[in-house]
């Protein structure tokens, strides 16, 4: 399930593009409105200039006198269209470039449009042409552009700012996505590699990138390959010495087995032999389970579709040939289980909690094994009524050649769990150790499907 990360790098380069591409946007925006509406400020300007000079004009014509704004009693609709230019200087001129009316705007308020520095004197010139024929001249000042901000604000408020937006935002959530896809790619890479999947590999397409990730995924892999190979070294030495060790330990059996067979009057001599046979038996152990241990990697083949019952059946068939007296009940929800698993680790593994479990614990105490499907995942639960373990020994339980303090794994060379740990691992799975609240240790398998 996706979880959501305020503080993930998704979020972090989200925000930073997304916040980015909103300013550019919101200061284009405004140059752009302020641009239009100083565009239509102006032509209204002109535009209402051009009416009153065609009025002045059309009085000049008519033979009226214009000296100034004072004598247009007579003409009512001129004098208000004049009084909205009052702050602003107008002036109309013929063909002979002669003044045919002037106005300008009193110097008190002159003097305080120009104090509070709103007044720009860059005339505006205007040419018109009389129902007469005649040419004239207007010479006006431009207007002082007013601020657009609110006017800008609320065009902002619009669908066109809101769609524009909710793209800005997928955009940024698609650019987010493919720069942080790899990285959650080599991390999941990484979280299986730490689970010993040692032969794991980091996908061809992260591989063959030619940018900076494209170089950290081809370190990871070669640093990958390279412990990989370490690690099968390694594999390889056990098996190897494990192997040579074999044939002294054979010889050694067959000595203490003729030593037997050959009349020993000494007591003393005679427990000397037997003691022989028992530690060689006990070296055979060590050794098989180490083979056990270097083989897990080479018997991890493909998976196969497999009866859990029948298998769980087998293995517990096997540990009580090896413990008779032992009483193992087995707790089983269904006849078949179909399941897809290594079947030879898994038996393995089973094997080794269940003889774990008859070594330590009394003999007059069952096993409890129960299997249940839940979902995508199959548990196997084997519990038994011993001592359980120490908590603080919990997670080293689960490493190689770790004994504990009790007598849990006393007579053992701490291989047993370490198997079951790497076997269930190779299914992807999990393996959990609790103490039980009747007493004893309850050691849980889950496995994927």
């Amino acid at each position: 399930m996706f979880k959501v990360r305020m503080k993930s790098l998704f979020w972090k380069i989200f925000l930073a593009v997304w916040l980015a591409n909103t300013v550019v946007m919101l200061m284009t925006t405004f140059v752009v409105f302020r641009q239009i509406e100083n565009s239509h400020y102006i032509d209204r300007y002109r535009q209402h200039a051009t009416e009153v000079a065609e009025l002045v004009i059309a009085a000049h014509e008519a033979g009226q006198a214009l000296p100034s704004f004072r004598h247009l009693r007579d003409n009512p609709h001129l004098r208000r269209a004049l009084g909205a230019l009052r702050h602003h200087q107008f002036v109309v001129k013929d063909a002979h470039n002669e003044v045919i009316f002037k106005w300008r705007p009193r110097a008190s308020h002159k003097s305080k449009l120009e104090g509070q520095g709103k007044t720009k004197y860059k005339n505006m010139r205007i040419q018109l042409v009389g129902e007469q024929g005649g040419s004239y001249t207007v010479v006006t000042n431009s207007p002082d552009i007013p601020r657009f901000l609110v006017s800008a604000i609320q065009r902002l408020n619009t669908v066109q700012m809101v769609l524009i937006s909710l793209s800005s935002a997928v955009v940024s959530l698609l650019l987010s996505w493919l720069i942080t896809r790899p990285m959650r790619t080599l991390g999941h890479f990484s979280r299986r590699f730490s689970d010993a999947n040692y032969q794991n590999r980091i996908d061809e397409s992260l591989l063959n990138r030619g940018d900076e990730i494209g170089d950290l995924a081809r370190d990871f892999d070669t640093m990958a390959r390279q412990v990989d190979q370490h690690f099968q070294q390694q594999q390889q030495l056990l098996y190897d010495v494990s192997h040579e060790l074999r044939a002294p330990l054979e010889r050694m059996q067959a000595l203490a087995a003729l030593m037997e067979l050959t009349p020993i009057k000494d007591e003393g001599e005679q427990s000397k032999v037997q003691r022989i046979e028992v530690e060689c038996q006990r070296m055979n152990t060590l050794i098989q389970q180490i083979l056990d241990y270097a083989r897990l990697e080479k018997d991890a083949r493909k998976k196969t579709e497999t009866d859990i019952v029948a298998l769980i059946t087998e293995a517990v068939n096997n540990t009580q040939l090896q413990y008779p007296t032992r009483k193992i009940l087995c707790v089983l929800n269904q006849k078949e289980i179909r399941w897809s698993v290594h079947a030879d680790l898994l038996i393995r593994a089973i094997e080794n909690i269940l003889g774990n479990a008859c070594k330590h614990t009394p003999d007059d105490t069952p096993i409890e094994l129960h299997v249940r499907q839940e979902a995508n995942t199959l548990h196997i639960d084997i519990q038994d009524h011993g001592q359980g373990i120490d908590e603080a020994e919990r997670e080293q339980l689960l490493q190689p050649f770790y004994r504990a303090g009790n007598a849990m794994q006393s007579e053992g060379f701490g291989l047993g769990l370490s198997i079951v740990t790497r076997a269930v691992k190779l299914h992807n799975g999990k393996i959990e150790l609790n103490n039980h609240e009747q007493g004893g240790l309850i050691v849980c398998l889950s496995l994927p499907k």
